[in-house]
């Protein structure tokens, strides 16, 4: 058996058509963090009726989902793929931009049995981000495209023996420099919409079984440096007069 991820693909399409017409989207709203707004978090799937990503939650300037059902698995002569994608506009808080935005995934896989390079676990997660606006005003769109994987063609891969093991991919999205790259020599971006798409794939022989999961998945729009020093200097200033007045 000698399966390729084209032909998991090509696969996929034909299933597409039919789950298009009975997958939902699922709307989990706005969410307000420190420096931004998470908006219109809505996710959405061409392989599976339920939620992958699960309702996220906000620690400081971050969207953190904790899926628990996110994952691929199969066993004997078999294989399949778990998509889901996401959707997120962000928005910048009075007084803040949006320079760069940061992703980080983790999970986890699993391979048994003693099997051949047709035993194996991948995960790719390409990802797009348009910047809508700048200080506040919409723009021409700006487009910036990465991979929290960026291996080809299908991200990260293991394949062979039994093994297991945890993982994790980061990406770090330049907005300003996007913006200077696109003749935008001023301003900041303060309004972007994040597109996301997961794909989970495994494949097993007679004998052997694969399973990758993932569990975590953040999303960052931290504050811009300048300002945080700019902040960080006041409360200096403020703090040192303050103890000049009691001594």
């Amino acid at each position: 058996m000698k399966r390729t991820w084209t032909t998991l693909l090509a696969a996929l399409a034909v299933q597409t058509a039919a789950a298009a017409l009975c997958l939902a989207d699922t709307n989990y709203g706005d969410f307000q963090a420190s420096d931004c707004v998470f908006k219109n978090v809505i996710e959405s799937s061409l392989t599976n009726p339920f939620p992958l990503f699960d309702s996220p939650v906000v620690s400081g300037g971050s969207l953190i989902f904790n899926p628990a059902n996110f994952n691929s698995f199969v066993q004997g002569d078999n294989s399949a793929m778990t998509d889901g994608h996401l959707v997120v506009d962000i928005t910048a808080n009075a007084g803040q931009n949006i320079t760069t935005v940061s992703l980080t995934e983790k999970g986890s896989y699993a391979l048994t049995g003693n099997g051949t390079t047709d035993t194996c676990a991948s995960v790719s997660a390409p990802v797009v981000l348009t910047i809508l606006q700048v200080n506040g005003v919409g723009i021409s769109q700006v487009t910036v495209t990465g991979n929290i994987f960026p291996f080809s063609p299908d991200g990260l891969e293991w394949s062979g023996g039994a093994s297991s093991g945890p993982w994790q991919g980061n990406l770090v999205l330049d907005v300003t420099a996007a913006l200077r790259a696109n003749g935008i020599s001023s301003g900041y971006a303060t309004e972007v919409k994040l597109s996301l798409d997961n794909v989970l794939t495994t494949q097993s022989e007679v004998g052997t079984s694969a399973g990758i999961y993932k569990t975590e998945a953040d999303i960052t729009a931290p504050e811009p440096a300048t300002i945080s020093l700019l902040a960080a200097g006041i409360t200096m200033i403020f703090g040192a007069a303050r103890r000049k007045r009691i001594k």
